[in-house]
């Protein structure tokens, strides 16, 4: 079994549909992320890891 962990997830726009392969910074935190297709600011939904 590996520990690897994944970096790579592929975003789907929950406005557009639009769909993007994203890689993970191992050295940032990203909390909003901008649709490049249609421009919606989208955000972690409520009880997710990452939600403040």
């Amino acid at each position: 079994m590996s520990n690897a962990i994944i970096l790579d997830s592929t975003i789907t726009c929950p406005v557009c549909g639009h769909r993007k392969n994203e890689t993970m910074s191992l050295n940032s935190y990203l909390y909003f992320y901008e649709c490049e297709h249609c421009h919606a600011r989208l955000r972690p939904k409520e009880g997710d890891c990452c939600d403040l």
